[in-house]
């Protein structure tokens, strides 16, 4: 098994974290059609990216399997990581909040691209 229960509670925090976007509007600011959709995005893709490190880490499937639930993952982080950059240009999100999540998800890419190579090597 490539991952571990620490990296899924890792992945649950920024999650929860990316998925308060809706909460933390500027109240002064009625939010347009991008920061909607942006919004929509990112809870989307954080939802994707927690049940695709559940599936690798326990449902019974193949070592090459999970390499490519890892692999989504990594796709769904650097999508995360965009979408909080569209909002901080289109100003229509507390500063503090994205400071938070840029910050928490600049963490955890670090530990997943850190393992990767390792999980990468157990593959071969």
């Amino acid at each position: 098994m490539l991952l571990s229960e620490k990296f899924y509670q890792d992945t649950l925090s920024l999650c929860e974290i990316t998925e308060r976007v809706r909460f933390s509007d500027e109240k002064a600011q009625r939010p347009n059609a991008l920061t909607s959709e942006i919004t929509h995005q990112i809870i989307e893709d954080s939802i994707l990216l927690k049940h695709s490190v559940y599936n690798a880490l326990y449902d019974h499937a193949t070592l090459k399997q999970h390499f490519s639930l890892i692999r989504l993952a990594m796709i769904l982080a650097k999508n995360l990581q965009s979408y909080l950059r569209g909002l901080e240009y289109d100003h229509a999100v507390n500063k503090e909040y994205l400071q938070l999540s840029k910050r928490a998800l600049r963490l955890y890419r670090q530990i997943l691209l850190a393992n990767y190579t390792q999980w990468r090597a157990q593959l071969n």
